[in-house]
């Protein structure tokens, strides 16, 4: 009985080997352009902003000698993003943001979080990014809705335009 269960070991331990060499894990970075206007809100809890963008992994990924086609997993491992706003604008009625991912067939996935936001009008916002997020199945779909969520607790008084290139960090796993 023993001699059988080392021989089952052995095969298990050999068919996981096996299984797993076929994998390439890539990593990359990858940065989106995006625009978005947020509108007068009194203090509360708000979805400040919701871009539709077009995906364009594939050409990331073909630049990597991968293809979606053979995407098994694509994991977030960091988050950052730059933005521009119009003089005079800051972010310091905002206490907290959080941002979000949901494309069809796939409910919407927090990415990062800002918490508290840092006073002075910063133009680049480091974000926690919510690492190992699986979001393979999201970057599939040809679109992807990300949304910028939160709280403030100042009042903004116009329609305030920023626009942001968001930096991703990610690792994917591909045949």
């Amino acid at each position: 009985m023993k001699k059988v269960s080392l021989i089952f070991l052995a095969w298990i331990t050999l068919l996981f080997v096996s299984g797993c060499a076929g994998f390439n894990r890539v990593e990359f970075d990858h940065s989106i352009q995006v625009s978005f206007n947020i509108n007068p809100v009194n203090p509360g809890s708000y979805t400040y902003a919701e871009v539709l963008y077009t995906n364009d992994l594939e050409q990331v990924l073909n630049d990597h000698k991968a293809s979606l086609d053979h995407l098994e997993s694509l994991k977030l491992k960091g988050f950052e993003i730059w933005i521009t706003a119009p003089d005079g604008a800051t972010a310091d009625p905002f206490d907290n943001l959080f941002v979000y991912v949901e494309a069809e067939g796939h409910n919407e996935q927090l990415l990062a979080t800002l918490d508290p936001v840092p006073d002075g009008g910063q133009q680049y916002i480091a974000f926690k990014a919510e690492t190992d997020v699986e979001l393979a199945g999201y970057f599939r779909e040809s679109e992807i809705t990300f949304r910028l969520k939160g709280a403030n607790s100042g009042t903004t008084t116009e329609v305030t335009t920023f626009d942001a290139t968001v930096y991703f960090k990610l690792e994917a796993s591909v045949l």
